[in-house]
C-alpha cells in the first residue's frame, strides 16, 4: 500500500498448455441391463480427462449381489466399448442365459472406479450394478415332430433347470395364420400337462389331432407348436418367432388278394 492508500496490483499469466490438470475423479455407472438372453449392455459417464473407450476397463462378476460386492470378486472382461461425448457404453455378449452378472468400470491403469451410481447414493467402493439374463426362447430349429395317424409327438431339448414347460398349440385351417407370431400368441392353447423329460429331451404326444382330409386336403388342419420354459423365479421365457408345424396322415394299405 502506498502513501495514498492504494494497493499494488499483481497479475500472472497462466500457460494453459503446461498447466497440470487434476484428472480422473469419481464418475457414474449409469445402467446395466439385459438385452436378450445372451447380451448385457451398460453405460457410464466419462471421468475427467478419460474420453476414449480404451481408457476404461470393464470388470464382471457372475453370481448374486452378496458375492459380487468387492473388487476381488470381479475379473476383467474384454467387451465391446464405445465412447461419444460424455458417455460410454459396453456390450457383453459372452454371457449365459438365466444368469445374474454384476459390473463395475475402472479407468485403465488407475485405481479410479465408477463409484457414483445413483443406486449407491454416493457411497465409496466399486458400486457394481447388475442384471439377470432371461431364458432363451426354445427355437423351432431345435424341436422335432414325429407324426402318426391321429397324433403328433413334439420333442424339444430339456434346457430349463426347473424342467417346467408350456406347450403352446395353434391350429391352422386352410391357411398359414399360425406362422404369424402375433396371430399365434392370440390364438394358441396350452396343452402341457402330459409332457415328460428324459436324457436331455422332453416330449409330448398330442392326440387331439384330425388327420389330413384325403378328399379335400386344402381344408385339413395344420398343427403348430411353440415351447416356453420357466426358471426358478417363476418367470417364463419368450416364445420364438417361428413355430414348428406338421400334418397328421393316415394311410390305408390296399387289400391283399390271393392269387
Amino acid at each position: 500500500m502506498d502513501s495514498q492508500g492504494a494497493t499494488d496490483s499483481h497479475s500472472e499469466v497462466i500457460d494453459l498448455d503446461t498447466m497440470e490438470l487434476c484428472l480422473g475423479g469419481d464418475y457414474n455407472l449409469n445402467s446395466v441391463q439385459e438385452n436378450g438372453c445372451n447380451l448385457i449392455a451398460g453405460s457410464w459417464e466419462t471421468s475427467l480427462g478419460y474420453t476414449e473407450a480404451s481408457d476404461y476397463s470393464v470388470y464382471r462378476c457372475e453370481g448374486t449381489a452378496g458375492n459380487c460386492s468387492v473388487a476381488g470378486d470381479f475379473s476383467f472382461e474384454n467387451v465391446d466399448k464405445d465412447c461419444a461425448g460424455d458417455e460410454c457404453v459396453f456390450e457383453d455378449s459372452s454371457v449365459d442365459e438365466n444368469t445374474s452378472y454384476y459390473y463395475f468400470i475402472s479407468t485403465s491403469g488407475e485405481d479410479n472406479n465408477s463409484t457414483l451410481s445413483p443406486e449407491c447414493d454416493g457411497a465409496s467402493g466399486i458400486c457394481p450394478l447388475g442384471d439377470k439374463t432371461p431364458i432363451c426362447p426354445i427355437e423351432s430349429t431345435s424341436m422335432s415332430i414325429n407324426r402318426t395317424c391321429g397324433s403328433l409327438t413334439v420333442s424339444w431339448p430339456d434346457s430349463s433347470a426347473e424342467g417346467i414347460y408350456r406347450v403352446h398349440k395353434c391350429i391352422n385351417s386352410a391357411s398359414d395364420k399360425c406362422l404369424n407370431a402375433a396371430y399365434f400368441e392370440n390364438h394358441d392353447s396350452i396343452i402341457s400337462s402330459d409332457y415328460s423329460c428324459s436324457g436331455g429331451e422332453c416330449s409330448l404326444t398330442d392326440n387331439e389331432i384330425i388327420p389330413v382330409n384325403i378328399v379335400n386336403p386344402d381344408s385339413s388342419n395344420y398343427y403348430c407348436y411353440k415351447i416356453s420354459a420357466q426358471n426358478e423365479e417363476d418367470e417364463w421365457s419368450d416364445l420364438p418367432d417361428t413355430p414348428i408345424c406338421e400334418y397328421s396322415f393316415c394311410y390305408r394299405a390296399p387289400d391283399w388278394q390271393e392269387r
